[in-house]
């Protein structure tokens, strides 16, 4: 029986990803739209960021560690306000954070990919 891909999960999902500009390269976009997902982007700016946010539907976000001199934490508060599950990655190595604050890594690699979606879809479902 083959494994189970967790890479389905991002089929017809809304993915909002704030950007610090080297983080969502065309390659990854392309990528994630191959497995369905559409992607909503925001620039670093937190308050540009609130705004797409408040304005638009979405169904899980990705948070880019390294947004330039901008603070991420009104972010994460709306985003835990409308219960939008979320994950902080970062385009490099991932980044030993808080326990709460898993760091992954946003590559075209198929198991990074895979291991995002199993975060913000099937929490359950992750490893130790």
């Amino acid at each position: 029986m083959a494994e189970k891909s967790y890479l389905e999960y991002f089929a017809g999902k809304r993915i909002f990803i704030i950007d610090a500009g080297y983080f969502l390269t065309d390659e990854v976009r392309a990528k994630l739209e191959a497995f369905g997902a559409q992607i909503v982007v925001s620039s670093a700016r937190s308050k540009d960021a609130l705004l797409l946010l408040r304005n638009t539907v979405i169904d899980a976000a990705i948070l880019d560690i390294h947004l330039r001199d901008e603070v991420i934490f009104p972010i994460v508060e709306s985003l835990e306000l409308r219960n939008v599950p979320f994950i902080f990655a970062t385009s490099q190595s991932p980044v030993a954070l808080a326990p709460r604050f898993t760091g992954f890594r946003m590559s075209v690699k198929r198991e990074d990919l895979e291991d995002i979606a199993r975060a913000v879809f099937a929490p359950e479902d992750r490893r130790n």
